[in-house]
């Protein structure tokens, strides 16, 4: 199994450039995009997306997608609620690269989860 935590690692992109770039070598962001419908949403959606997570079965094991975004001002609690038996799919890899074909899922299971402070956070689950 692989797992991949991409905005985490853009998080710490610019930190680890900075100590990488006295050795005269240059780091490439990670980079994703997610197809909701058919229709790229990763421009509308990434200022929110906290952490994006990708499990690469093995065979006989079904391949898995967990998005988790920061709802805080409350659009994915009205208009942007996705629907259980939605679609998406996602490729990713690195900047300036080739990307890779996750594949596509059906949303299986909504989770919200809000903080004392009224921040919340929505994390879908989505299976093949």
């Amino acid at each position: 199994m692989q797992t991949f935590e991409l905005p985490s690692v853009q998080r710490d992109f610019e930190r680890r450039q900075s100590l990488i770039s006295a050795g005269g070598r240059k780091l490439r962001r990670a980079v994703w995009d997610i197809l909701y419908q058919g229709r790229s949403i990763t421009a509308a959606i990434a200022p929110f997306v906290e952490q994006l997570d990708y499990s690469d079965e093995l065979h006989g094991k079904s391949d898995e997608l967990s998005i988790t975004v920061n709802d805080a001002d409350g659009q994915w609690r009205s208009a942007w609620y996705p629907g259980k038996g939605d679609r998406l799919s996602m490729t990713f890899g690195l900047e300036d690269g080739p990307r890779q074909p996750a594949g596509s899922f059906e949303i299986e299971e909504i989770e919200q989860e809000f903080t004392r402070d009224g921040g919340a956070w929505l994390r879908q689950r989505l299976w093949p």
